[in-house]
């Protein structure tokens, strides 16, 4: 219904052509010993009920037969993210891309290990070790060949996952204030 409340807000000052996004939902898997609901099945229940729902395009009240654009959060766990452990235990996927329970996404059971392997063409100039082309690593869609074992909290991962985490933190900041106009033009 949050979903709905934005439209009537947007519909309010005549912004009815503008698309709502859901950028960010999800359910963790595990938590501390106070978080009750931080479960396996929960997520899986959550998620799964999400993605059954989204294909069904049932819509909502105000936005019937439309499937909304929602990313889930997130594919795979952040482990050092601070707060409680619920909060680094959002992933879908282990890091060897098999799930850790089955959301729905896919037709078919096996989750991300059984898809294709990406192939990735440096550009001409990239710089070379030993005379191996490699792609430049300072972006976050950098990858890491499949026989690679750079551990998660190497200075590589930790770099990234702090440019991950500001940059998703400003849009979340943007996001929070445009949400809050919003709705405080509706008061």
């Amino acid at each position: 219904m949050k979903v709905d409340a934005v439209r009537a807000a947007l519909n309010a000052m005549a912004f009815n052509d503008v698309e709502i996004v859901v950028a960010e939902t999800g359910w963790p898997y595990k938590g501390g010993d106070d978080e009750a609901g931080a479960t396996v099945e929960n997520a899986k229940a959550y998620n799964g009920n999400l993605v059954a729902h989204l294909r069904s395009m049932v819509g909502t009240p105000l936005m019937p037969g439309k499937s909304i654009d929602t990313y889930l959060f997130a594919l795979y766990d952040e482990d050092l993210k601070p707060g409680k452990p619920s909060e680094r235990a959002f992933g879908i996927y282990n890091v060897d891309l098999t799930p850790i329970y089955d959301a729905k996404l896919t037709g078919s059971q096996g989750g991300l290990a059984n898809a294709p392997t990406p192939t990735i063409s440096p550009p001409a100039d990239a710089p070379t070790t030993s005379g191996v082309t490699t792609p430049p690593t300072n972006s976050s869609t950098a990858t890491t060949p499949p026989s690679s074992t750079t551990p998660r909290d190497s200075p590589t991962a930790r770099v990234n996952a702090s440019k991950n985490a500001a940059s998703l933190d400003k849009i979340g900041a943007g996001f929070v204030t445009v949400v809050s106009l919003v709705v405080a033009s509706m008061l």
